[in-house]
């Protein structure tokens, strides 16, 4: 810390680190020359504000979005230049000092003024979801199928192809549940698929006609390459090393092609927000209706 003062300091002194700070580099995650006009105290707070904001976020694998951080923890500092890049860099820091925890930013291909975060587990990559996660056997069907169908997967294809294989279309199925509503809703939401509305299309019904994608989650928590060992265990295979490499290459050429594999947010502005649980303790289990924007 540099630290303008209008008397020398002896060596037995500490310079107070209240107000216009010059902040240079530290281990918190505070790097850029900036004046930040706020006390150590009003800092820590902060940076323990968010990370309990984002744990609690993260029990249903809920996303972080910039908007909201600024509404829900920053407050009355949101104005202040740079300081929320530095609150969000010194929470990445800690995370993965003190829990083995990544803060990442969700990756796009277009600059966005309301990134997303999420939290990834940097020490066990082979299972992010716990022995407790009953809803991955489904996930991870899903995700094989979109990638066998070349990276999507239209809903009503999706649909037939697990009734097909006993989920009954008018009846909750007895382990997920409202099986349509947890992909449609919860697995978007928590970015472990996208949701594209197809523009112009209906179908036989009258509907409209929605496609999935794998979303950022499953990027980084799953990976391509466990999806693919997946694959090849449900037919009782194991895949070699370069068998895989192979796919996963072809994978890669697949994705560069693509243009928004990434996940913007849209939702009903009549509809509650998930994360206003943060401020009002709201119990509502239920999901709202999140819908991506091409």
């Amino acid at each position: 810390l540099q630290v303008t003062m209008s008397q020398p300091l002896s060596q037995f002194e500490k310079p107070q680190r209240e107000l216009s700070q010059k902040i240079r580099v530290t281990e918190d995650g505070f790097t850029e020359d900036k004046i930040v006009s706020i006390s150590n105290t009003e800092k820590e707070k902060l940076i323990g504000d968010l990370m309990r904001y984002v744990l609690m976020l993260d029990l249903k694998k809920l996303p972080a979005r910039r908007k909201d951080i600024n509404e829900k923890v920053m407050g009355r500092y949101k104005g202040k230049k740079g300081l929320t890049n530095q609150i969000i860099a010194a929470a990445q820091i800690r995370f993965q000092k003190i829990f083995g925890f990544g803060f990442v930013k969700v990756p796009t291909k277009k600059k966005s003024t309301n990134p997303t975060y999420i939290l990834v587990n940097l020490i066990n990559s082979d299972n992010n979801f716990g022995d407790k996660n009953m809803h991955l056997p489904l996930l991870m069907i899903i995700l094989s199928l979109i990638q066998i169908k070349s990276s999507v997967i239209e809903r009503a294809n999706l649909h037939n192809y697990l009734e097909n294989i006993g989920f009954d279309s008018d009846e909750p199925h007895p382990v997920y549940g409202d099986w349509k509503k947890l992909i449609h809703n919860t697995f978007t939401r928590q970015l472990y698929l996208t949701k594209t509305k197809i523009q112009g299309r209906l179908d036989v019904k009258g509907n409209e006609v929605f496609e999935y994608g794998i979303g950022a989650r499953s990027k980084l928590e799953i990976t391509n390459e466990n999806i693919f060992r997946f694959i090849a265990s449900v037919y009782g295979e194991v895949i070699s090393e370069e068998e895989l490499k192979i796919m996963m290459s072809a994978g890669a050429s697949d994705e560069e092609e693509e243009d928004n594999w990434y996940t913007t947010y849209s939702g009903d502005q009549n509809e509650e927000d998930e994360n206003n649980n943060y401020n009002n303790n709201n119990n509502n289990n239920d999901d709202d209706d999140m819908i991506i924007e091409p």
